[in-house]
């Protein structure tokens, strides 16, 4: 038997295996997420509602973008101005 046909079986559960289970959908209801239908704030759905409202307002982001820029964040926070303030409590200090 080749080597390839040994080893295809094992790569194709290796893959089944690595594969997520559809990024175990987080729901959110503006800066809430949703927790077993009770809304608990997340840093994950406050950025993802700080690129909504970016979004509304002319930029091309994304949630994941702000979570990784904490300057694209700051820019973010200040352009909504305290429409965000839970997002941006840091970036509108005083």
């Amino acid at each position: 038997m080749p080597a390839i046909s040994r080893a295809l079986p094992i790569l194709l559960m290796g893959l089944a295996l690595s594969a997520s289970p559809v990024d175990a959908a987080i729901f959110c209801d503006g800066s809430f997420q949703i927790v077993r239908g009770e809304p608990v704030s997340t840093p994950y759905c406050q950025d993802e509602a700080l690129a909504a409202f970016a979004r509304k307002n002319g930029a091309r982001t994304s949630g994941d973008e702000i979570r990784r820029s904490s300057d694209l964040k700051r820019q973010s926070c200040v352009a909504a101005g305290d429409t965000n303030t839970q997002a941006c409590g840091d970036y509108l200090a005083d």
